[in-house]
C-alpha cells in the first residue's frame, strides 16, 4: 500500500506537506494541493482513518508478483475480483497489496496493512513466495488464507488450493487420448510447489500406460512467453525427430511462447506437436491456434478463500484447512483428434 512517505518521494516534498495537502489545509496553495491529491488518487492512496475505524472489521489480500502490477495478472485479477464480491457483500473494507514475496527485499518486506495493524486479517497468494516471508507472515499471528500450496507441511496452513496434480493428471491424458507418443513438460521453477505438483500428476499419467518422460524433456527456464519460447527452441532438436509430440506448458504463457517458436520451425500443430496449458487465462481463447488448457476457477479460488478468512476470524477452526478445487480441461485447437485416433499400446 502506498504511504504518505511515497507520495512525497513522487510529488517532491515533504510528508508534511502532503499531510497537510490530503486535510486541505488552506496553508498551501491550490496548486499544491490538487497536485498532491492527483498523485494521492493515481496510487489509489488510503488514509489509515478510512481504513479501519474503531471495531470494524477490515481484512486484506498479499499478492507476489516481482512485476509489482496485479493488473497484469490475469489470474490473481480473477482472483481478487471474487474476493472483492464476496467481502463487498458482507460490507467488509477491503485492502491490497503486492509483493515480492521475499522478506529482505528492500523495497517491500512484510505488508504496510500488517505493520500498521490496518487489518484483522489477511489471504496471501502469488509466485514466487519464500518460506521465510511465510513464516514471517504466520508469525505475525493474524489469521492467514493462503491461494495455493506453499509450505512443504501444508497441514500447518489454512489455505484454497487448486489441485494441481489433478490438473496435470488431465493434461496428460488428454495428449495420450490425442494420440502422441513422445512427451515434454515446460514448467517453473520445481522448488515451486505449484510446478512440482503440475509435473507430478502429468508423470503420473503418461505412467498409467507405460510412457515415461524423461529428464532431457523436462525444460524448467521460467513461466513467462519467453521462456516458453526458449524451452520450445531448446527441445527443437527432439521435437523435429519425426514422432508426435505432446507438450503440457504449465502456464498459458508458456505455451503461447512455445507455439511461437513451433510455427517459426513449420511444426504443424496438432498433428505433429500438440500442446496444454494451464489456467485458461483470455490469452488462451484468443492465440493462434487457441490453446487447450487446464481451466481454475479464478473467481471461486477468491470467494472461497475470502469466506475461509471470514469464518477463521469470526468462528476460529481448531486446527488449519485446506479446501481443494478441481480443475477441468477446455479443448481448442493446439490439441485434438488425430488421424492415428488413441494412442495404440505403449513404448
Amino acid at each position: 500500500m502506498v504511504t504518505i512517505r511515497d507520495i512525497a518521494e513522487i510529488a517532491g516534498v515533504s510528508p508534511s506537506t502532503v499531510s497537510r495537502a490530503l486535510r486541505n489545509s488552506p496553508r498551501l496553495s491550490q496548486e499544491t494541493k490538487e497536485r498532491i491529491q492527483r498523485i494521492a488518487r493515481e496510487h489509489n492512496y488510503m488514509p489509515k482513518s478510512t481504513v479501519k475505524r474503531q471495531g470494524q472489521l477490515a481484512l486484506g489480500a498479499v499478492i507476489a508478483n516481482p512485476l509489482g502490477d496485479v493488473d497484469k495478472d490475469d489470474f490473481f485479477a480473477g482472483v481478487i475480483n471474487g474476493i472483492s464480491t464476496f467481502l463487498k457483500g458482507k460490507g467488509i473494507p477491503f485492502l491490497l497489496e503486492t509483493t515480492t514475496g521475499s522478506i529482505d527485499s528492500p523495497s517491500f518486506g512484510l505488508p504496510d496493512m500488517v505493520k500498521n495493524n490496518w487489518v484483522d486479517g489477511m489471504i496471501m497468494g502469488g509466485i514466487p513466495v519464500e518460506q521465510q516471508y511465510i513464516d514471517a507472515l504466520v508469525g505475525t499471528g493474524k489469521p492467514i488464507v493462503f491461494i495455493g500450496r506453499y509450505a512443504q507441511d501444508t497441514r500447518q496452513l489454512t489455505a484454497v488450493i487448486p489441485d494441481n496434480v489433478s490438473g496435470g493428471i488431465q493434461a496428460g491424458r488428454h495428449l495420450i487420448a490425442c494420440g502422441y507418443t513422445r512427451f515434454a513438460f515446460l514448467g517453473g521453477n520445481l522448488t515451486i510447489p505449484t510446478f512440482q505438483d503440475r509435473l507430478l500428476g502429468f508423470e503420473e499419467a503418461l505412467s498409467e500406460v507405460g510412457y515415461e518422460l524423461s529428464k532431457d524433456a523436462v525444460i524448467v527456464d521460467g513461466m513467462d512467453q519467453m521462456a516458453g519460447y526458449k524451452s520450445m527452441q531448446q527441445l527443437m532438436p527432439a521435437i523435429t525427430d519425426g514422432k508426435r509430440w505432446g507438450i503440457f506448458a504449465a502456464t498459458d504463457w508458456l505455451a503461447a511462447g512455445a507455439i511461437r517458436a513451433l510455427n517459426e520451425h513449420d511444426i504443424k500443430i496438432p498433428s505433429e506437436a500438440g500442446i496444454v496449458g494451464y489456467s485458461d487465462l483470455e490469452l488462451a481463447s484468443q492465440s493462434f491456434p487457441s490453446i487447450t488448457s487446464i481451466r481454475v476457477g479464478r473467481h471461486l479460488l477468491g470467494k472461497l478463500a475470502a469466506r475461509t478468512l471470514l469464518e477463521a476470524i469470526t468462528a476460529p477452526y481448531p486446527n488449519a484447512i485446506q479446501i481443494y478445487i478441481q480443475p477441468r480441461l477446455v479443448k481448442r485447437e493446439s490439441t485434438g483428434k488425430l488421424d492415428s485416433g488413441l494412442a495404440k499400446g505403449v513404448r
